[in-house]
Formats: structure tokens, sequence, C-alpha cells
């Protein structure tokens, strides 16, 4: 289930809290008081970032042309690439990453943490470059589902679709390539007067997908749905989302104007078990317009559900591995590949057939990454 930053340390119960601050202080003690050495001091400081790992000659961090620093993003859980042409290989120049953690904090005085999405320079120089920053202060959310209409609007602009969580909405910003900030409304996190900023993109409100109305004795009143990943139909027309607390899949029919929605549960027949929705894909239709099929990481129940959207009440499921999260197809939609985070893991699966291929095991070893297929 996605990291909820509104969880705070306060609700941690009175032993934890102290067994931790005790941790904390003896761990200031070992490095930094009576207990610490010359010797510990240059084994410190000459631990390898990557943690004894062998450092690929790839491996390079990026930084952020605002600040002139390393980039800074609260856990980063999707990327998604820009639908231009205007990058080295003729592809999209930039990558959008989505950063959902608790988010970094900009003012001790609101104590607020942001989530952000951070726009990357493919084609910056000498190396790739993080050029926008757009922030979502609390209770303002940004979440793992972010997807770009393939077809540009009459002024060569693209839309750009984000989830909501939290919040209950799918974002709509509007990107321009080349612009000096390509990515509108801005959110620059404060301003040049020193005041916070927020996110004030058009939306879609889809709290409509919640099975029960709102309570204050769940979910601080706010409707439970909370979408995480989210897709579009060929035509770009309609949006699904994965409703992580509503267990469901969400359909927005006719993006541009009525908005209809309708929603399918993903509990398996007769189960009453949360399944907690991730991550969504859909295979085309033979018309290149509509979705055929749209596929459903279960994180609670360790299966993808499989939606004919021809057929909405049928509903199958593949069994995976623990915790499948995030999704791709391949370019000729013909299997479809699914991480099992909590299993070191990738399924396969045949979307002609929708049967589970193989499974390649992505586990790290003493002796480098270790592959192995079962």
């Amino acid at each position: 289930m996605p990291f909820n930053k509104f969880n705070s340390f306060r609700s941690l119960p009175l032993s934890i809290v102290f067994l931790l601050t005790s941790l904390i202080l003896l761990s200031f003690l070992v490095s930094g008081g009576v207990f610490h050495s010359k010797a510990q001091e240059k084994q410190v400081t000459e631990q390898p970032v990557s943690e004894s790992r062998n450092i690929t000659p790839a491996g390079e961090l990026v930084r952020d042309a605002t600040t002139n620093q390393i980039a800074v993003g609260a856990l980063p859980v999707d990327f998604v690439r820009s639908p231009d042409n205007f990058g080295a290989d003729s592809q999209g120049r930039y990558l959008l990453a989505i950063n959902s953690g608790f988010g970094l904090q900009f003012s001790a005085e609101t104590n607020r943490a942001e989530q952000s999405i951070a726009l990357i320079d493919l084609n910056a120089q000498p190396a790739p470059q993080v050029i926008q920053n757009i922030y979502f202060p609390t209770p303002q959310s940004v979440n793992c589902g972010v997807r770009f209409h393939s077809l540009p609007d009459a002024d060569g602009s693209f839309r750009l679709f984000v989830s909501g969580g939290f919040e209950n909405k799918i974002w709509i910003f509007k990107f321009t390539p080349n612009a000096l900030k390509p990515v509108t409304p801005f959110s620059d996190g404060i301003n040049e007067k020193g005041e916070e900023t927020k996110v004030t993109a058009p939306f879609v409100d889809v709290s409509g997908f919640a099975e029960n109305a709102p309570s204050p004795n769940y979910n601080n009143n706010t409707a439970a749905v909370y979408p995480t990943g989210i897709a579009l139909s060929p035509d770009g027309e309609t949006l699904f989302t994965a409703n992580n607390l509503g267990d469901s899949l969400g359909i927005i029919s006719d993006l541009r104007d009525s908005r209809r929605i309708s929603r399918i549960l993903l509990q398996r027949p007769k189960s009453k078990q949360f399944v907690y929705p991730y991550d969504v894909e859909v295979l085309p239709a033979a018309d290149g317009k509509n979705a055929m099929k749209a596929y459903i990481s279960l994180w609670g129940d360790s299966s993808i559900a499989v939606v004919d959207l021809k057929n909405r009440n049928r509903v199958s499921h593949i069994t995976v591995d623990r915790h499948p999260t995030a999704m791709i197809l391949n370019r000729a939609k013909t299997r479809l590949f699914v991480v099992n985070s909590n299993a070191d893991s990738v399924s396969v699966i045949d979307t002609k057939t929708d049967k589970l291929l193989e499974k390649v095991s992505v586990v790290n070893s003493r002796d480098g990454l270790n592959f192995k297929s079962s």
C-alpha cells in the first residue's frame, strides 16, 4: 500500500517513541560523543555511497539546475518520458519523476511536507539535470499515476494527468515542450515573497468512486478512494484509475466534456479482503481508439485483476507474487511485466492468453545481481 505522508511521529505509542529516542541518542554518543575515535571517523568518511556494492559506470547523481545541488526527491515512485521528439534520440526530451514520500519541508513554521514532480532535461549538458519542480504542500498530494495524452492540443502543448492520492483528484497540467518551464501552472515551493505556493492546476474529482460517504471516523472525513496508478485509452478520452482505498477500477469517459464515471469492484467473488489496487495498464482494442482490457495490480491479493472492458462484469485474476505494484507493456502489447515489490521478482504475463509465462528473480547476491527465472 502506498506510503501515506499524513501519518505522524506523534501517532506512535509512547513506548516506541521512547525506544526510538534512546536509539537516536545512543547513535549520537557513539558517532560524535566520548566513544568517537579518529579510526571510526576515517572508516565512516570513506564508506562508499553504494553501501559496499559495486558502482556501475552508468551510476550518476542528477543535479538540480535551480539550486546547483544534487537533486532531492522523496521516494520517487514513477517515471514517464515526455511525448515530444526533441530528445537526442528523437524521442522525448524530458523525464518526469513523481516523488510521493513524506516530502520536503520548506518552512519550520508550517511544518508541512511537500511531495513533488521533478522534470529532468535529458538534453542538458554535461549531464541530465532537474530544471523544474512542482511542489504539493500538505494536504495536497501527488501519487504514482502519471500519463501524457499522446496527441498535442492546437497550441502544441500536451495534457499531463497525475493522480492526486489523498485528495481524490486527478490533476491536469499543461506541458509545453521547449518552454523555459514546460509544466504549468507552476508551484515552486516558495515564491519571491517567501510565501508557500500551492498547486492550482485543474483537476477531476474522483470522490464519486467511493462506496461509502465520507466519515469523520475514517480517513479524516475524506472519501476512501485514493487514486494511485492511472492509464488512458489510446484516443486519450477515457481515463482509468486504480482506487487504492476503494478496491476498484474507476473509469472516466468523455474526459473533455461530460466526464461520465463508472466503477468496477476488483475483489474476488464472495471475498471481503482488501486488495489495494496500485497500477493500471490497458490493452488497445482493434479500432486503435478504445481499450479492450484493463490490467490492475492488486497489492493486497498478490494478483493482477483483468477486466474485460466490453463486458465489465467479467473480472478474472492472475496470481503473481507478493505485493505487485508497477506494470508495463512491451511495445507489441504482447507481454505485461509486473514488479512484485515484496518478492524481488518480475512476473511476465502473455496478454493473449492472460497466463503467467515466467517469474524473473532480481535478488541481489554478494557476487552481484543474480538473475533467476522460474
